[in-house]
């Protein structure tokens, strides 16, 4: 049974991780303000998340179970939303599911001839890729 201050405390790790994935993706498309290969871009996307995931583990005391990260075009084809899925438990044994997304210019890719995820993405379909731990 879940008392009002286990909620609440939920609800606050809840919260800050939120703030943390909206901040990463800000510092990131600040980051990639010129092209670069879808590679690059998955690259970095994976060194701020691995920063993300550890941060939180310590400082909420939470256990990364796993995670998804899904690229697809929006209607009018100019931008690629990336959605992300982190899963953690806490202490209660509770999941914590923090979900984001946000647009990326399809011009910021320099790779769409050459890279087959690129090419599938362009084709209409979604990319999931998952978001293990990140080694220590």
């Amino acid at each position: 049974m879940i008392n009002r201050q286990d909620q609440q405390e939920t609800e606050e790790i809840e919260e800050t991780l939120e703030s943390a994935i909206i901040a990463f993706l800000r510092k990131l498309f600040k980051a990639f303000n010129i092209q670069c290969t879808f590679e690059e871009f998955l690259r970095k996307t994976s060194e701020y998340l691995d920063k993300i995931i550890l941060t939180k583990e310590r400082r909420n005391n939470l256990d990364y179970v796993g995670g998804k990260i899904s690229f697809n075009l929006n209607v009018k084809g100019d931008y690629v939303k990336m959605s992300s899925k982190l899963y953690f438990r806490n202490e209660a044994e509770e999941w914590i599911v923090q979900e984001s997304s946000n647009n990326v210019k399809k011009t910021r890719f320099s790779d769409w001839d050459k890279d087959e995820d690129l090419k599938k993405i362009e084709a209409g379909e979604t990319v999931e890729l998952d978001i293990i731990h990140p080694e220590h």
